[in-house]
């Protein structure tokens, strides 16, 4: 990612203070460039998966595919959770579950894997919908005038692992209805096992090797998010600061943030914006 408002940041270190740490030098660094991806309507996949799952390679091939027919407009969040989700001796037993992704997963009635949720659109009166069918309505939602523009401005600390984020909203169009601001972490690249039954997408039974993308990690704000208006006025600006540690255990080079506004009666997602903590 790009560095971004370098000097803009620089002026209220004060109030975000925390140092990137490249020796033998100090430098002040914003890493996340979202100017090129905050202009226009961004969809939010949230894939119910599972290392035990062995359909859901398919539903995540499916969510790569849709990410690249639209680059730049897509952001998938990988929750593992239920059953498919649980450790199995000897080789799953990484636990990639987390309490945020276990709230979602009960809240929303998940009992159906690989499934998925797009914006939380409803389909046939259920925000729930199978793979096959997030590409319709990814296509619907692309369509739709940006509600909420975000921007994200942030500094990691490599030497404590201090994560520290400014996230502004500007309201485009006003609403009733409170809005949420909802921002977690999401990881790429991680090498473990995973279950599958379709020779197209690795070996069968198990794929020891297989890339496990977009794994939901934790989240700085409550899973529900932290209301940022209500109700909401256009032009309305709102900035939300947050600090978060990255445990050790994640491979920060691949960590990223994602922001995510939504309507609060509604469950509506209006905007999401994603970017590596780390360039």
């Amino acid at each position: 990612m790009k560095k971004i408002f370098r000097l803009t940041f620089i002026l209220i270190i004060v109030l975000l203070s925390c140092d990137k740490i490249e020796p033998p030098y100090l430098e002040q660094n914003t890493n996340i460039d979202t100017t090129n991806n905050n202009a226009f309507k961004r969809v939010l996949i949230e894939e119910f998966t599972g290392h035990l799952c062995p359909n859901c390679p398919e539903a995540s091939h499916i969510a790569e595919n849709l990410k690249r027919l639209y680059p730049g407009k897509i952001t998938i969040i990988a929750i593992h959770s239920g059953n498919f989700a649980n450790l199995i001796s000897p080789n799953y037993m990484t636990d990639f579950r987390t309490e945020a992704g276990n709230i979602l997963n009960a809240s929303f009635g998940v009992n159906t894997y690989p499934s998925g949720m797009v914006d939380r659109i409803e389909v046939l009166g259920s925000k729930l919908i199978s793979p096959n069918q997030w590409g319709s309505v990814i296509n619907d939602r692309l369509s739709e005038d940006l509600a909420v523009k975000i921007n994200i401005s942030s500094q990691y600390n490599e030497t404590n692992r201090n994560f520290s984020c400014a996230i502004k909203t500007n309201i485009l169009n006003s609403s009733n209805n409170p809005l949420m601001l909802v921002a977690l972490f999401t990881e790429d690249s991680i090498i473990d096992y995973q279950k599958n039954n379709n020779p197209l997408y690795g070996s069968t039974p198990d794929i020891p090797d297989y890339v496990h993308n977009h794994v939901l990690r934790g989240s700085i704000t409550n899973i529900w998010g932290d209301t940022i208006c209500n109700p909401c006025e256009i032009n309305s600006k709102i900035t939300k600061v947050y600090n978060y540690t990255i445990p050790n255990e994640w491979n920060d080079k691949n960590v990223n943030i994602v922001v995510y506004c939504y309507d609060a009666e509604t469950q509506e997602v209006k905007q999401v914006i994603e970017g590596r903590i780390k360039e």
